[in-house]
């Protein structure tokens, strides 16, 4: 029988992701090469990246707890819903009418997450590497780190070190994979398939900042102030 004891409907986002977000500082600072990008360029990545983050965390979180189409986990086990009928008891006795609003406003959204993040992790099943090399690749996507107000985003120097980074992470999971005997001859589709989980992710969580907007507007969450910073902050959308 699936164990769905302490889950609970989530009743606000913000307080959700903001272990999250502390979380994602710390894994920054062990990318190699990532302390050695200039503040400025430091700061943008992990801006642009939180709710990428976030996404995948708990996509995976997801994918590892009792399947359910139509319930998205976060790692703080909570959990939002896309539909109401036949959910397990133990998530429908925290459906209070105010929660059951706020999650009909997120449904479409989550419905999202599971069809294009959840659902492909529990079908890939990747590994600790593999999800490494899809959070890193993200983190260090080198574009988009356009001019603004006249100022760079990042040096020539960041981006040299963010390409050598990219660089050496693929070259890692191709290792990788040859240390676990996958068939030569199926690497190019594995890469291929470990790779087209970043656009289910940016999807999500594009949308995700749009949703995390919604909520601030009509007052049904709050955000500590770090969190709202890295979440909402200047140079977030770039």
């Amino acid at each position: 029988t699936p164990d769905y004891t302490n889950v609970s409907v989530n009743h606000g986002i913000g307080p959700s992701l903001k272990v999250d977000i502390i979380l994602l500082k710390e894994w920054v600072g062990r990318i190699p090469g990532y302390l050695d990008l200039s503040e400025r360029c430091q700061e943008h990545l992990m801006r642009r990246f939180c709710l990428r983050y976030t996404v995948i965390e708990h996509g995976l979180f997801t994918a590892q707890m009792p399947y359910h189409k139509n319930v998205w986990f976060l790692s703080d086990r909570t959990c939002l819903v896309s539909e109401f009928e036949n959910l397990p008891e133990e998530i429908h006795r925290h459906l209070t009418p105010k929660v059951i609003r706020e999650q009909k406003l997120l449904a479409p959204f989550t419905e999202m997450l599971i069809h294009d993040v959840a659902d492909p992790l529990r079908r890939l099943k990747p590994d600790s590497v593999e999800i490494a090399t899809v959070k890193t690749l993200m983190l260090l996507k080198p574009t988009c780190l356009k001019e603004i107000e006249g100022e760079y985003l990042a040096t020539q120097r960041d981006l040299k070190t963010i390409n050598e980074v990219r660089n050496r992470v693929i070259a890692g999971l191709y290792t990788h994979f040859i240390k676990k005997g996958i068939d030569p001859e199926q690497l190019p589709i594995r890469i291929s398939e470990i790779l087209e989980l970043t656009g289910g992710v940016e999807i999500c969580a594009n949308r995700a900042l749009e949703e995390m907007q919604l909520l601030r507007v009509f007052n049904l969450s709050s955000f500590d102030q770090y969190s709202a910073d890295v979440i909402f902050g200047f140079y977030r959308d770039y």
